[in-house]
């Protein structure tokens, strides 16, 4: 191996074990330091929402610098699938293409089913808030209140001009 393929790898590993460090200690702090629900409140000036995004994006790096880790070992990777014993090989060559498959499938099952509910905003976008239809009224009541209050009264003003 030349001294620079070792560098890079050694740049490469670094900055996954960094990212995944990062990662971790993002999605903990999501957890447990700003729980869902924890209103307005800010760790070093970013709210769960913001960290949300740092986490992900984070997330995406981590993923792309797996990948080029799985792609700059091809050969090795390869290797691994067939094995060295002939008989063998057709096997283990299909249980590789089998598992890739399943993981992509796995990769793409969050973009093949649809949202359920309304999404705020007439759901321009995937990922936006949803809205969920408002519960159906208790006992009868059609939303107009109970009938003893103020609702009553502007009833009575309004049929005493109408008369």
């Amino acid at each position: 191996m030349k001294k620079r393929s070792a560098t890079f790898h050694f740049v490469l590993d670094g900055t996954i074990l960094f990212l995944f460090v990062l990662v971790l200690s993002t999605g903990l702090m999501l957890k447990f330091v700003l729980p869902h629900g924890s209103g307005g409140a800010a760790l070093l000036g970013q709210t769960r929402h913001e960290w949300g995004g740092i986490h992900f994006w984070l997330s995406m790096g981590l993923v792309g610098l797996m990948a080029l880790h799985v792609l700059v070992h091809r050969r090795w990777v390869w290797a691994m699938a067939k094995g060295k014993q002939p008989e063998r090989q057709k096997a283990r060559l299909t249980a590789f293409v089998a598992a890739t498959v399943v993981i992509l499938a796995i990769l793409a099952v969050p973009f093949l089913f649809p949202v359920s509910g309304q999404m705020a905003g007439g759901g321009e976008r995937r990922g936006a808030e949803l809205r969920l239809p408002p519960p159906p009224p208790e006992h009868g009541m059609d939303g107009r209140g109970q009938g003893q209050g103020r609702g009553r009264q502007l009833r009575a003003l309004q049929e005493g001009e109408e008369r």
